[in-house]
């Protein structure tokens, strides 16, 4: 999963911070809201990166399960 995570990392920040930006700048002037965001944006990259993970192996076993 970390490596999953690692690879996307630069991306999932920049997205993170530009929409926690948007939503400070742009929508409430409220920093709880913008850091409630950003604070929700990691953890759906975090389970993002897990899924992921989980379906590369699944995909590798049924490969590996249908080339027997």
């Amino acid at each position: 999963m970390w490596q999953q995570y690692k690879t996307n990392f630069l991306g999932i920040q920049a997205l993170s911070c530009g929409v926690a930006a948007w939503v400070y700048f742009g929508l409430t002037h409220n920093w709880g809201a913008a850091a409630w965001i950003f604070t929700i944006m990691q953890v759906g990259g975090v389970l993002g990166a897990a899924w992921a993970a989980r379906l590369k192996r699944k995909i590798v076993q049924s490969r590996m399960a249908a080339g027997r």
